[in-house]
């Protein structure tokens, strides 16, 4: 199993040191409809938001870098129930969110992995199913109550539901508060569907759950979850979906389990 992490390091290390000459754009607010291309670096400024009916597209080989903060103040990328991500890396160019913390132009001064919670994560938000009494109205935990009440709302009626598609995506250092006690994953897949495409996708370094999926019927495959502080894969709210080759590698001196595996929170027995 060392060969996949020698080649994702490789890879990684060979997109980021043509980073030097990319110029910085900072985002904020709401993103729009828009292409995010692989010859600038994009910074995270806050809670930003791909609203419903927008369509974020990010190219093969772009760096997303989130400014720090934590509560009120920490960043994170919220894809809203009814937005839509196209974010298709490749084996040779992946997508790749990461601290502003973490030097991209110098392979040998990184980020290593104690280096937690700098950024919030990355957030989708779709319209399938949960099982849980307020299906439909559920928020993403964490979402400050400075944000309008419908930001990271989650759940519905659509099992089939595509809220777009991540491949070869890694996702860095991640965790950090959004409330208080209130920490976000690496990824967040709050009542996605299964039209919705996740793949050889990498949470590396959270300070909460690497992965977690809440209710819906979103299948996952090619994932690999390294050194998150809590467990690596957490599911609950009667998630649906498969997943298939999941690689989970934990520090020896911190971190949880390899999963957390719960079926119905609210009510407890609730189906599936």
């Amino acid at each position: 199993m060392k060969r996949p992490l020698l080649t994702i390091a490789s890879i990684f290390w060979l997109s980021v040191l043509s980073l030097s000459a990319q110029d910085t754009i900072p985002v904020s607010g709401t993103t729009g409809t828009t292409t995010w291309t692989n010859d600038n670096v994009y910074l995270l400024q806050g809670y930003v938001r791909v609203d419903n009916g927008q369509t974020l597209t990010i190219q093969a080989g772009t760096v997303i870098l989130a400014d720090t903060g934590s509560l009120e103040n920490a960043s994170a990328l919220i894809v809203e129930r009814d937005g839509f991500i196209d974010a298709q890396g490749t084996a040779a160019d992946p997508i790749i969110f990461t601290s502003r913390l973490d030097n991209t132009n110098d392979p040998n001064d990184f980020l290593n992995n104690q280096a937690l919670g700098l950024w919030g994560g990355v957030i989708i938000c779709g319209d399938a199913p949960t099982n849980t009494a307020n299906n439909g109205s559920e928020q993403v935990e964490g979402i400050p109550v400075t944000l309008p009440a419908t930001v990271g709302t989650f759940g519905g009626n659509e099992p089939n539901d595509n809220s777009g598609i991540l491949r070869y995506v890694s996702i860095r250092h991640t965790g950090v508060a959004l409330a208080s006690n209130n920490e976000i994953q690496g990824l967040t897949l709050a009542g996605v569907g299964n039209g919705t495409i996740i793949e050889h996708v990498e949470s590396y370094a959270s300070a909460d759950d690497g992965i977690e999926i809440f209710g819906g019927t979103v299948n996952l495959k090619y994932v690999t979850i390294a050194f998150a502080e809590d467990d690596a894969l957490d599911y609950d709210q009667g998630w649906t979906g498969n997943i298939q080759w999941l690689f989970v590698l934990q520090s020896a001196d911190f971190g949880d389990r390899m999963g957390e595996w719960d079926g119905a929170d609210t009510p407890e027995d609730g189906t599936p």
